[in-house]
C-alpha cells in the first residue's frame, strides 16, 4: 500500500502521544470520518474514560457494512433500503470492492491509542466479505464412470486453495490449507512484498483475528454464466474454514448456490459429490453459536424449489451450527437464471 507521511503538531497536553498521519492509497487523506483526525478532537479522546473510548474510535474506524442482499444482486430498492451500502468502491490492495480487511491507516497512524484500539474494533465489528476469484476450468466429458468423476473432482483440491480470496488467507484458517496459516497464500505474500510499504500490522492481525464476529462468503459470477459455478470445484470453499478458531463468531453468510445452479449442466454431475462436501461442512460448523445463519442456493431451482422434505433436510444440517436464539435463513430463487 502506498503512504505518504505528513508530521501533525503535538499539543502541549499528550507530549507523550507521537502524532502522524499516513495517507492509504484508498482515502488519500479524505477519509470518511475526518473529525477524528482533528488535533483537538485528539486531545479530547485521550480525556475520555476507557469505554467512551473505545465507543468513539469504533465509531470513526469501522466502516457501514454492506447490504447483503445487495452483494448477492437481490435487492431491487436501494434507495430506500436501511439494511447497509450500497455504494461501490474502488479497489485497493487490502480493500476490494466489498468490506476492507485491516482498519485505514488515515486512522490507525494517527496514534498509538486509535492504532491499537482501532483493529480490536475493526476486528470485533467489521462485516468481512470474502469473494472467491475462480477461473473458468474446462471440464471433461462425464462419459465415464461415477468412481472416474468422483476422482477427477477430488484431483481439483489443489486449484482450490490458489483460486480462494488471498486476503481470506492471511485472516482465516482453513482446514485444508494449514501451510497458509498466519502468513496467507503465496498469491498474498507476493502482494505484500509488492505493494506494501508497512501499512499491514502482522501482529495486531494475528492477535485480533481470531476475535472475527461477521463473515460473509460470496462466489464471483461476474462476466460468467452464473451456471459455471455448479462446475467450480470451490463451490463450498467456505465450508473449510477453521471454525473452532471462531468462537466469537455472531453472523454467517454463505453463498452455496453451486449446489443448486449444478441443474443447469448437462451432463450434471452427481449429487452425492455435492452431498458429501456439504454434509462435512456442515458437521465441522456444529461448534459454532451462530446468532444469524444466512444461506444461498441451498433449495433453488425446479429440483428442489417448494420441495418441503428437501428444505427441513437442509435446516436439520445447518440448525447445530445455531446458538439457543440463533436463526437460520434459507435464501432461494425459484428460477435458475443463466446470465
Amino acid at each position: 500500500m502506498e503512504m505518504e507521511m505528513t508530521d501533525v503538531h503535538v499539543s502541549q497536553q499528550n507530549t507523550s502521544c507521537v502524532l502522524q498521519r499516513n495517507k492509504c492509497r484508498k482515502h488519500q487523506g479524505n477519509c470518511p470520518n475526518p473529525w477524528i483526525l482533528n488535533l483537538q478532537v485528539h486531545d479530547f479522546l485521550h480525556r475520555l474514560p476507557g469505554e467512551l473510548q473505545r465507543t468513539v474510535i469504533t465509531e470513526a474506524v469501522v466502516p457501514q457494512p454492506k447490504c447483503i442482499k445487495h452483494l448477492f444482486g437481490h435487492c431491487y430498492n436501494p434507495w430506500e433500503c436501511r439494511a447497509g451500502a450500497h455504494t461501490e468502491e474502488s479497489p485497493t490492495l487490502f480493500d476490494s470492492d466489498m468490506a476492507p480487511c485491516t482498519p485505514s491507516t488515515c486512522y490507525t497512524s494517527r496514534c498509538q491509542l486509535i492504532h491499537s484500539e482501532g483493529y480490536r474494533a475493526f476486528f470485533q465489528h467489521n462485516v468481512f466479505v470474502f469473494k472467491s476469484r475462480h477461473c473458468t476450468l474446462r471440464r471433461p466429458s462425464f462419459h465415464t464412470n461415477s468412481e472416474n468423476v468422483r476422482g477427477w473432482f477430488r484431483s481439483l483440491d489443489h486449484m482450490s486453495k490458489l483460486e480462494r480470496d488471498y486476503r481470506a488467507t492471511r485472516l482465516l484458517d482453513f482446514i485444508d490449507a494449514p501451510e497458509c496459516k498466519g502468513q496467507g497464500s503465496l498469491e498474498f505474500q507476493i502482494k505484500i512484498s509488492q505493494f506494501d510499504e508497512g501499512s499491514y500490522d502482522h501482529d495486531c492481525v494475528d492477535q485480533y483475528r481470531y476475535t472475527i464476529r461477521h463473515l460473509v462468503f460470496t462466489l464471483d459470477s461476474e462476466e460468467r454464466p452464473v451456471s459455471s459455478l455448479a462446475f467450480r470445484h470451490t463451490w463450498a470453499w467456505a465450508l473449510t474454514v477453521d471454525w473452532n478458531t471462531l468462537p466469537n463468531l455472531e453472523t454467517l453468510v454463505l453463498d452455496l448456490r453451486g449446489y443448486s445452479y449444478r441443474q443447469l449442466q448437462d451432463p450434471e454431475l452427481p449429487q452425492e459429490l455435492y452431498d458429501e462436501q456439504l454434509e462435512r461442512g456442515a458437521k465441522r460448523m456444529e461448534c459454532l453459536e451462530l446468532k444469524s445463519l444466512i444461506i444461498y442456493g441451498l433449495c433453488s431451482g425446479p429440483e428442489y424449489w417448494d420441495k418441503i422434505q428437501h428444505r427441513r433436510a437442509m435446516e436439520t444440517l445447518f440448525q447445530p451450527a445455531l446458538g439457543k436464539w440463533g436463526k437460520l435463513e434459507l435464501r432461494d430463487e425459484e428460477y435458475l437464471v443463466d446470465w
